[in-house]
This record gives structure tokens, sequence and C-alpha cells, in this order.
């Protein structure tokens, strides 16, 4: 992948660029100086695919200030805690919205118009955003980005004191991703087997990842229901016990998800599970 900062991408012949901040966006409009001075230095946007090459943008704004940003998209069903559909796009200009509207003049009910690929769409959900919206308001989504990151810099100090572990890249915001050291397992998608373990410990947010392999947590707004401390504990428990497990060459996570996600992760031809 190339990387482009922040100003370059007007040089892009022929394209625009969508920060796709469907994690983060409302995480970091609310979330309070001293809060986002840890991870304010950059945010990872949308992979942009320009013919056959995909870029890989890191920006220092996530804004129509930056040169070249077009449209930002948002899932307010995400961070913004409405009910699943509610998504939003904003363009920098109408000129690019026009060309988002797909018109058909020869249906023979007449004129078909639609902004969006799923034609209509039903004005409860519209409703339940705005609703979840207004409920929260501004002091809500500001003590959820606050309670958010508190947990996150629990979670990541935690993960860091695990010497079996390597956190992937340089997680700032809300997501850490990790993997059991080369060392401690004889195959990498063994580091999947943290899942199950954890699951074994009442703990079901663990999401396997490929390319690489790996697994990672994506903190919440769930304060009053979360235990970031005893989920820390167990997490090191669960990376002991893999590791044990290898060791002994046990047949322990022969059934459970992580051969399935392990085995999906090594498919080279990917169109079998597609």
């Amino acid at each position: 992948a190339t990387t482009f900062r922040a100003g370059n991408f007007a040089a892009i012949p022929y394209t625009g660029l969508n920060p796709s901040l469907y994690f983060s966006l409302l995480f970091f409009t609310f979330s309070t100086t001293a809060a986002t001075d840890s991870f304010k230095s950059f945010t990872h946007c949308s992979a942009l695919k320009v013919f056959d090459l995909y870029i890989t943008c890191i920006c220092t704004a996530i804004d129509f200030s930056v040169k070249g940003v077009t449209s930002i998209s948002c899932d307010i069903h995400k961070y913004g805690y409405a009910p699943k559909g509610n998504s939003v796009i904003l363009y920098s200009n109408r000129k690019y919205f026009k060309c988002q509207i797909f018109s058909y003049t020869e249906w023979s009910g007449g004129s078909y118009s639609s902004p969006s690929a799923s034609g209509s769409r039903s004005g409860a959900i519209i409703a339940a955003g705005w609703t979840a919206m207004m409920t929260m308001g501004q002091s809500g989504y500001q003590a959820a980005a606050n309670d958010i990151h508190s947990t996150f810099q629990t979670l990541l100090s935690g993960i860091q004191l695990i010497p079996e572990l390597q956190i992937l890249g340089q997680p700032n915001s809300c997501v850490i991703a990790f993997i059991i050291r080369a060392e401690h397992i004889k195959k990498e998608e063994q580091t999947l087997c943290i899942a199950d373990e954890m699951k074994e410990r009442g703990w079901a947010n663990m999401a396997c990842m490929q390319k690489p392999i790996a697994v990672h947590i994506q903190v919440m707004y769930r304060s009053k229901t979360f235990n970031a401390e005893q989920w820390v504990k167990d997490l090191k428990e669960s990376v002991a016990a893999v590791v044990e497990n290898v060791k002994n060459n046990s047949e322990k996570y022969k059934d459970g998800l992580s051969p399935v996600y392990g085995m999906a992760a090594k498919l080279p031809a990917r169109k079998v599970v597609a």
C-alpha cells in the first residue's frame, strides 16, 4: 500500500477521498481535549481504490479542510448509538451529490429516481436515529467518549504488560489488535485461540482478523457492565492457557472457532468463501 500525507490527495487525478469514519467521527467530535491528546495526531481513513491501486491514507484532520476530501461518511448506528441502518454522507460540494442520484426515465411506472442504492427506505429508522441522538445529546456523547477513552487506556496498558503479546500498529482511539509473539506458538493461526479461551471465560467480544492474522477488541460505551480490569486478568490467563496448550501439543482448539478463521485466512482461492 502507498501512504499519502494530508494535502497530497488532490494531486491524484480523477479521484476523490472519502474518510469512512464509521467508528470515530462522533467519538473524536465529542471527546474532550484532555481525552484526545494521546490520539489526535492522526486518524486512519478508508482505503481508496484508484484503478488497481489501493492507497492507505493517514490524515492529520478528518474534515473538508483537508484538500482533496470530497465526502465524509459516518454510520451513526455505531458510536452514535442509533438503530442499525442509519448512515450519513456529507459532500464538500453539491456537484458530488448529483453523481450519487440514480435516475431511470424509461420505467413503465414513470420516471424513477433515488439517492441511494437501496431505493425507498423506512422513515422509522431515520426517526429512531434522530431520537437516539437527541436523547444522548452533547453531554451524553461527551460522557461516552471520555468513558471509552478511559477504558481503552486501561486495556492498552494491560495488554502491554503481557509479555507474550505484541500489539499491532499504534492504537490511539478505540480499537486494539494484537498477536501472540512468534516464539510462543508454532503457527500464526494459534493466536486466534485467544478468542476461544476468552469465550470460555464469558467474553464474546474478541474478533478474529486476517491479513494479518490477529485478534482485536473494539471499545464501546458500557461502563456499567464492562469490567476492564477483569478483562485484562482473563486475557492474561487465556494467553497463558494457549501458550501452554501449544507447548503440550494439545488438541483442545480443534473444534473451536480459531481453526475456522485460521483456515479462511490461509485459503489461496478467496472465492471459496466469497
